[in-house]
């Protein structure tokens, strides 16, 4: 019994979407964030979302798949890690 309450909760968990926040007052627009960063050599920069008070993204670098956050205000990346 325990077992599968636990497996219906965990399938309700994947089924449902991930809530990312609003974008802030006076943060650059998704696609002006995606041009700065094409500019810095990040390419195939998808799922660019606000998340925790700055854009949240993945993208290739360095012939890497990397997880990146980004300044919403001025673009500039604060931290890149990889992707597993």
């Amino acid at each position: 019994m325990m077992k599968t309450a636990l497996l219906g909760v965990i399938a309700l968990g994947l089924a449902m979407p991930a809530l990312a926040d609003a974008p802030g007052r006076n943060w650059m627009l998704q696609h002006g964030v995606k041009e700065r960063l094409a500019r810095m050599g990040y390419r195939y920069v998808t799922n660019l979302e606000a998340d925790d008070g700055h854009w949240e993204g993945l993208a290739v670098h360095n012939n890497r798949i990397v997880e990146i956050h980004v300044n919403p205000h001025n673009g500039r990346v604060i931290s890149e890690k990889p992707k597993r």
